[in-house]
């Protein structure tokens, strides 16, 4: 059977060109593992997907000071050092009793004797 030509692009999908294989803005998605590099640059649409808010919620909550500045990266578009945004999504998380605070790095987890 042959296939339309000009059938649905399938999400994730290889589009075949005469110059090889070309890839859809939509398929180069950061990996939520980029969190735990500290120096990494998060995208908009990788914060949006940790903390579940839209560019407005976001945009809001920078302007209030309820969430850390992204660094300009280009003329349009702005990145979030990962370590930011972990410590942020960790101070909230600590706020609502989901997790337990941390020791100080420097406190010893064990009682004295």
């Amino acid at each position: 059977m042959m296939q339309a030509v000009n059938a649905p692009r399938k999400s994730g999908t290889v589009q075949p060109s005469p110059g090889g294989p070309r890839f859809h803005k939509s398929d180069r998605k950061q990996p939520l593992a980029l969190l735990d590099i500290d120096d990494a640059l998060l995208t908009s649409a990788t914060v949006q997907a940790l903390t579940g808010d839209s560019v407005s919620t976001l945009d809001r909550k920078i302007a209030a000071g309820a969430f850390p500045p992204p660094i300009r990266h280009g003329e349009r578009d702005r990145r979030w050092v990962a370590w930011q945004v972990r410590e942020h999504l960790r101070k909230q998380a600590e706020s609502q009793g989901v997790v337990r605070a941390r020791a100080k790095s420097h406190e010893k987890a064990t009682a004295p004797a």
